[in-house]
This record gives structure tokens, C-alpha cells and sequence, in this order.
């Protein structure tokens, strides 16, 4: 089985909004990637209001996301993402709630909900509730807002169950107004060198209340998962 993907915006529109869709129920036991929503407009990606669940992919090379932008000034809004699913993989990253891609100029990531819970039989097992790509542009930012990054996974060998996932030590992409987001995972924070286990690590390293200095950890309760 090839990718699986629910909803795709492509390079060619402008100004794109992917809004109100439930996208949901499918599955692959291919080595490729299952996602449910992928916005690529080359202007303005808005992503807003969808509900995302039930997603899984069956192989040890298998991945799975939930929401993800890869173009223009990418706007996740307000998104309910959450039982995705890769019970096989061995991949230390198999599993993004919200994915931000090299190729956005500027992400505006705000009031969404994301709740992962996985396990995997893979002896390298990883997963992230949100995972930014940053890019060198003058221009390039990306601002997290409100959200609520839930990752309950159970990480095998070097993987790590991460609320909140970069890919560089660099943190001048990261917008100083950056606040009040919700986390509960193993791992709050991951850059591939550095790792936060406890709040105070993390608001220590987003410059001593700069950013997140109005941030928690909670484990809250839900009434419905997907």
C-alpha cells in the first residue's frame, strides 16, 4: 500500500482554508505515510476547526500525522487531532500530531487540541504532539498559542513521547510571544540535542519567561479522545 493522505491543498492555491472536515478511518500496513490533512498553498494555508482521529499505519516503516503545512504562511487553528495509531513502527519520529514543514515562511500554531497515546512493537519508537522544521529565512517564525499538546505514548529504545518537538537548538525562529500552551508528556521539550523533562527545564530554556512564561503541565480529562 502507497501513502494515504485524507485532505491535500496543492502548491497552486493561494489563499486555501481547509475548514469544518472530519477526516478519519483509514489505515495502511505499507512502509509510507497515512495523514489526514496537508495544506501546501503557496500564500496563505489555513487549517481550521477539523476533527482528526482514527489514523494508523501497520509497518515498521510507517508514519503517521495528523495535521501538517509545508508552504506560505501556515495557519493551524483550532484543530482536534488524536488516536493516531503506528503499532509496528521503528522510527524514533513515527507519530506527529502537527507537523510544520521546511517550505513555510511563518506558522501560527493556536488553540488546538492534540491527545496521543500510542505503543509500538519497533525497538525504536518516538512520537511528537506538534514537530517544527525550521528553516534559515529572514522571515521565518513560528508562534505556538494555546494549544493543548497531550503525548501519553510509551517510547521504545532511543525514541522519545514528546509534547513539543524542534529540530535545532536554534531558537530565534521561535516567537518571544509564544504562551500559554498546555502540555503532558514524557518529554515536554526535545531539539535532537537537548531534552525537558519538567516544566521549569523547559521555561528555563525559552529564555527565563521570554517565551512560555505562562505555560502548564496537566493531565487533563477528556471527555471523548477522537
Amino acid at each position: 500500500q502507497g501513502p494515504i493522505t485524507g485532505i491535500s491543498t496543492g502548491s497552486q492555491a493561494r489563499y486555501c482554508v481547509t475548514q469544518y472536515n472530519t477526516v478519519g478511518g483509514f489505515s495502511s500496513t505499507g512502509a509510507s505515510l497515512v495523514q489526514g490533512i496537508i495544506s501546501s498553498a503557496y500564500d496563505t494555508p489555513i487549517i481550521v476547526r477539523n476533527k482528526v482521529f482514527n489514523l494508523s499505519c501497520d509497518n515498521a516503516n510507517g508514519t503517521v500525522v495528523g495535521v501538517a503545512s509545508d508552504n506560505g504562511v501556515a495557519r493551524i487553528l483550532s484543530n482536534r487531532i488524536g488516536d493516531l495509531r503506528t503499532p509496528s513502527a521503528n522510527n524514533s519520529n513515527a507519530i506527529i500530531g502537527i507537523n510544520l514543514l521546511t517550505g513555510i515562511d511563518f506558522g501560527i500554531v493556536a488553540y488546538n487540541t492534540v491527545y496521543i497515546n500510542a505503543t509500538s512493537s519497533g525497538s525504536i519508537f518516538g512520537s511528537s504532539a506538534v514537530s517544527i522544521v525550521p528553516v534559515t529565512l529572514p522571515s521565518y517564525l513560528v508562534s505556538l498559542n494555546n494549544n493543548v499538546l497531550i503525548n501519553k505514548s510509551t517510547a521504545n529504545g532511543g525514541g522519545l513521547s514528546v509534547a513539543h518537538r524542534r529540530t535545532t537548538t536554534d531558537l530565534s525562529t521561535f516567537d518571544t510571544a509564544s504562551n500559554k500552551n498546555l502540555f503532558f508528556a514524557s518529554t515536554i521539550f526535545s531539539d535532537g540535542v537537548n531534552t525537558d523533562a519538567t516544566l521549569a527545564a523547559y521555561k528555563t530554556r525559552m529564555a527565563n519567561g521570554v517565551r512560555e512564561s505562562i505555560c502548564f503541565v496537566e493531565d487533563p480529562t477528556f471527555l471523548s479522545t477522537i
